[in-house]
C-alpha cells in the first residue's frame, strides 16, 4: 500500500511554512464565504514528440507538437481570470515524465510575460521530476494579470501525462 504523499516530503522548511500560512489563510477566507475553485490549464497531456492539445506561442492550435528535448515548447490554451481571484497556487500532476513549466501572463490575451515572483527574478515556474515527486506545486505571492497560461517543455522523454492547473480563491 502506498504512503499518502505529505507536504514535508515536498518542501524545505521555509516553503513548508509558506504553504502551511497560505492553507490557513484559504481555510480561513473559506469559512467566511470565500470558496476556493481550480480551474485546469491543461488535462492529461501524454508526453511525446507528437503531443496534443497545445498551441504555438501566438494561440493558434497545433495538430501536433514536440515538446520532448532542449528548447521544444508549447503553450496551453489561455484562461482568463477572475478579478475576484486571489491565493493563486500553480500545480503539476505528472506521471512517468519530466518537463518545465512556466506561467505566462497578459493583460488583453494577446501580449504575454513571463509570470515573475514578487521578488522580481524568480519565475512563476515548476519543473516536474524525478527529484520532486509527482506534484509541483508553486505558491504565487504576486497579483496575476487578466489572463494566463502555461508554456510546457523541455521534456527529458516521451511517456508519462501531466496536468496542470491553477488553484485559487474566489473573494
Amino acid at each position: 500500500m502506498t504512503q499518502p504523499l505529505m507536504i514535508s516530503d515536498l518542501v524545505n522548511d521555509f516553503q513548508k511554512k509558506f504553504l502551511m500560512e497560505k492553507i490557513t489563510k484559504i481555510k480561513s477566507t473559506a469559512s467566511k464565504g470565500k470558496f476556493t475553485e481550480a480551474t485546469n490549464f491543461i488535462k492529461n497531456l501524454t508526453i511525446s514528440a507528437s503531443s496534443t492539445g497545445l498551441y504555438d506561442v501566438n494561440g493558434v492550435a497545433l495538430s501536433t507538437v514536440n515538446i520532448v528535448g532542449t528548447d521544444n515548447y508549447a503553450y496551453s490554451n489561455a484562461i482568463e481570470l477572475s478579478p475576484k481571484s486571489i491565493d493563486h497556487i500553480l500545480t503539476a500532476i505528472c506521471e512517468g515524465c519530466t518537463m518545465e513549466v512556466l506561467l505566462q501572463v497578459s493583460p488583453d490575451g494577446t501580449n504575454w510575460v513571463d509570470c515573475k515572483m514578487a521578488d522580481g527574478t524568480t519565475n512563476c515556474s515548476v519543473d516536474c521530476t524525478s527529484a520532486t515527486g509527482d506534484c509541483s506545486t508553486k505558491v504565487l505571492d504576486v497579483q496575476l494579470l487578466q489572463y494566463a497560461r502555461v508554456k510546457v517543455g523541455n521534456a527529458g522523454s516521451s511517456g508519462g501525462t501531466c496536468t496542470i492547473k491553477m488553484n485559487f480563491t474566489l473573494n
